[in-house]
């Protein structure tokens, strides 16, 4: 139980991270970001070779295996690679433009539903029974987590994120918001045909 502790530790670090990128108190960012990399990745690692395995199929840890990596790069996408990581992670201060194309359009914030597939497939993948417990409890924090720091961050630094609110579901794609995502993906892609060789 005490890695599932662990592992919770990250959110109220990354609620640091915001604050210090709100405040620009240069340091603390960084080290926040870092630590709250350093708390998940730890408390994961260590469920994922913890002893008490689950009875599945044995086809079950090969799709997991699947899960597992298809997800966990769509979230690094949607965290690392679609916001611009200096700025968001680096820099002091935060980001001042609104990212609302490509999985951002999809949802306001497609790295939990990333985050919840990928765990999915690692239970699967690992058969870790201490990662089988962690897993809601950590989404249900993860979704908490988003929807205060939509009301305590985000609407307060980005002035447009109400039209951004009305226009893209907070987590739950939908048919219409799945159109605009491939929408400007493909825009981007005509933007950037330098991508595509």
């Amino acid at each position: 139980m005490k890695y599932v502790l662990l592992g919770l530790c990250a959110w109220p670090a990354f609620a640091v991270f915001e604050y210090a990128s709100l405040k620009k108190i240069a340091g603390l960012k960084q080290v926040m970001a870092t630590l709250t990399v350093a708390l998940s990745a730890s408390s994961l690692v260590v469920m994922c070779v913890d002893g008490e395995k689950l009875a599945l199929p044995s086809s079950l840890p090969w799709l997991g295996r699947v899960l597992a990596v298809v997800f966990g790069l769509l979230w690094f996408y949607s965290m690392f690679i679609e916001i611009p990581f200096a700025v968001t992670y680096v820099r002091s201060g935060h980001g001042d433009r609104l990212i609302t194309t490509g999985t951002y359009a999809l949802a306001r914030h497609p790295a939990v539903s990333w985050f919840a597939l990928f765990l999915v497939g690692l239970v699967l993948a690992t058969r870790s029974r201490l990662l089988l417990l962690a897993a809601p409890i950590w989404l249900a924090v993860d979704v908490l987590y988003v929807w205060m720091e939509e009301k305590l961050f985000l609407e307060k630094v980005f002035g447009d994120y109400e039209d951004y609110q009305q226009r893209t579901p907070m987590l739950l794609p939908t048919a219409r918001s799945f159109r605009r995502c491939l929408r400007t993906l493909r825009h981007h892609q005509q933007d950037h045909p330098e991508d595509e060789e």
